[in-house]
């Protein structure tokens, strides 16, 4: 999968359990792979950031489902999007 285009909706933090959540859409050319995500972080992580740290956990998620585990599918970016695979 060849993800040309990441979008993160539903952004929020609730600051009484310190936890982020969104839902996280990865995009290639003929698939689109929607994640949702909720990650302990600190009130202390910036707003501007919260959206890398979702996408952080939603890659973390796709190279856990199987088809992606097994190498039979691999996972690259496109270089606009500035991550290393």
């Amino acid at each position: 999968m060849h993800i040309t285009q990441i979008n993160v909706q539903g952004l929020e933090f609730e600051s009484a359990a310190e936890l982020l959540k969104g839902c996280v859409a990865l995009i290639s050319g003929t698939n689109r792979v929607q994640v949702d995500c909720a990650v302990h972080d600190s009130a202390e992580t910036p707003p501007e950031m919260r959206p890398s740290v979702l996408i952080t956990e939603a890659i973390r998620q796709l190279r856990r489902m199987p088809e992606y585990r097994g190498g039979k599918i691999q996972v690259s970016f496109a270089d606009e999007l500035g991550m290393v695979a």
